[in-house]
């Protein structure tokens, strides 16, 4: 693979005239462009080597920048070279990498863990609009935050259902006048290799629950629709929002609209199970072996993505694996 040197700190010129851009893009109607963002630019991603941040990951380098992506440990920097990252040591719980945000001309945040104390996932934020000021920030929602029924980017965030924190979050990027702050709202992702049999997101939950139980669950029932999407097409969305996106804009990536039944035989198709037992929980039981996750695994939703499409967003996997 080639040698890609790092490029250098912004200088306090470029660092002004950035602010200068970033003022301009806040106003009304503006659809941001900045020439800079044309180029290849060196973009530091957090959990890149997780379900949603691989596929960001993915699309970055395969769009030409040169990807920064923290890892904790040497199995993680191992993946994350093989997806044609750099890794960087580097831990969320310590903030220890201030050097590579300084390396950066944006930030794509895909570590969002949903069951961290909230006051550990705002520390992280807050630091993040520090260092990160005249840059680029992008972070990372999700179609839980929405609550039930059909909504796009311009559907208020619903508070109530056990995530302020994380809606505070959102509005905080999207408000911030010291950066570019973009959020990304990824549907329930997943992602599956046919040759080694490997999955992960929401897909691999079920599969190992169909192998150690001998069924799947879902909640509410089978017919309760679900926003899903592929882990390479939502991180399609996270580098056209780089590229192109509006400064305070979100972007959903809602690629396939399903059910619950439909995911689980998906799932039972590509473990080789045929036709999967499926419990039906209700919001309690749910609760008991879901925790707080059981109010999102709860909701109906049909998640549309216009703002992402208007971007050129044009999704390749429409349909759950197997299904024709």
């Amino acid at each position: 693979a080639s040698f890609k040197a790092p490029r250098r700190p912004m200088s306090r010129r470029h660092t002004a005239l950035r602010h200068l851009a970033l003022s301009i893009a806040a106003l009304p109607g503006f659809r941001f462009f900045d020439p800079l963002a044309m180029a290849p630019m060196t973009v530091l991603v957090t959990g890149g080597s997780g379900c949603v941040g691989s596929g960001a990951v993915r699309a970055l380098v395969a769009r030409g920048h040169h990807v920064l992506a923290l890892a904790r440990s040497e199995r993680s920097a191992e993946r994350l070279r093989a997806l044609g990252a750099e890794s960087v040591p580097g831990d969320l719980a310590n903030l220890d990498w201030r050097d590579a945000i300084a390396r950066s001309q944006a930030v794509v945040h895909c570590g969002l863990d949903w069951s961290a104390p909230p006051e550990a996932s705002r520390r992280v934020l807050d630091w993040m609009l520090a260092e990160a000021e005249g840059k680029t920030l992008i972070s990372t929602g999700g179609t839980w935050l929405f609550g039930p029924g059909q909504f796009t980017e311009e559907s208020a965030l619903l508070r109530g259902h056990g995530w302020d924190w994380l809606v505070d979050e959102a509005e905080a990027v999207q408000r911030s006048k010291n950066l570019r702050g973009i959020v990304v709202h990824p549907p329930l992702v997943y992602d599956w290799n046919a040759e080694s049999g490997e999955s992960s997101g929401w897909m691999r939950r079920m599969i190992e629950e169909l192998r150690e139980s001998g069924s799947i669950r879902v909640v509410g029932s089978e017919a309760r629709r679900q926003a899903v999407g592929h882990t390479d097409d939502v991180g399609e969305v996270y580098a056209m929002a780089l590229e192109h996106g509006k400064a305070g804009q979100s972007y959903n990536a809602g690629a396939i609209s399903t059910t619950a039944g439909a995911m689980a035989r998906a799932a039972a198709r590509l473990a080789g199970e045929g036709s999967p037992r499926i419990d039906v929980l209700d919001l309690q039981e749910a609760a008991n072996v879901y925790g707080a996750s059981a109010n999102g695994m709860d909701m109906d939703q049909v998640m549309l993505s216009p703002a992402s499409e208007a971007l050129g967003w044009q999704p390749r996997h429409r349909m759950l694996p197997g299904e024709h």
